[in-house]
C-alpha cells in the first residue's frame, strides 16, 4: 500500500473505512517533503485536507500559492512521493515506527537528511553541479 496514493483519492483507505492510526503523521511528513521537493519558487504547494463527511478524510491536495485555488498534481510529484515513501519512510513502516511515542522528531530528522541527499542527487543528474539544492 502507498500512503501517498491512498491520500490522493477520496476512495482511499477503503473509502475511509480503514485509515491507519499513523496516517496524519505520515501525511504531514509527505506534504512537507513534497513542498521541499517543489521548492520555494514553485507556484504550487501541497496541503493537508481533512475531507468532511463520507469517504476518505485524510487527503493530500495541491493549490496555487497566490489564489489558493485547487490545481492538479504537479508533474513529477507522484514519482518523487512514491520513491520518498519507499526510500525514506519504508523502514519506518516496516517497524511501525509511526506508532511509537515521540517518533515524529526522529523521523523528521531522517527525512531532512534524505531530502538533502535527494536534492544533491537531482542536481547532479540534471548537470547543475554548481551548487546543491537543500530540500530540508
Amino acid at each position: 500500500m502507498s500512503y501517498y496514493l491512498e491520500m490522493r483519492s477520496k476512495y482511499g483507505f477503503s473509502d475511509g473505512e480503514l485509515v491507519p492510526a499513523e496516517a496524519e503523521v505520515v501525511r504531514s511528513i509527505l506534504v512537507e517533503a513534497i513542498n521541499a521537493y517543489l521548492g520555494p519558487d514553485s507556484k504550487v504547494e501541497a496541503y493537508e485536507y481533512d475531507r468532511p463527511g463520507m469517504h476518505n478524510p485524510c487527503l493530500i491536495m495541491y493549490r496555487d500559492k497566490k489564489t489558493g485555488e485547487d490545481v492538479p498534481e504537479p508533474e513529477g510529484v507522484e514519482e518523487f512521493a512514491l520513491a520518498f515513501e519507499e526510500d525514506a519512510l519504508g523502514a519506518c513502516y516496516e517497524v511501525k515506527a509511526f506508532r511509537l511515542p515521540g517518533c515524529e522528531d526522529v523521523i523528521r530528522k531522517f527525512v531532512a537528511a534524505y531530502l538533502t541527499q535527494a536534492g544533491t542527487m537531482k542536481l547532479k543528474e540534471s548537470g547543475d553541479v554548481g551548487g546543491t539544492r537543500n530540500f530540508g
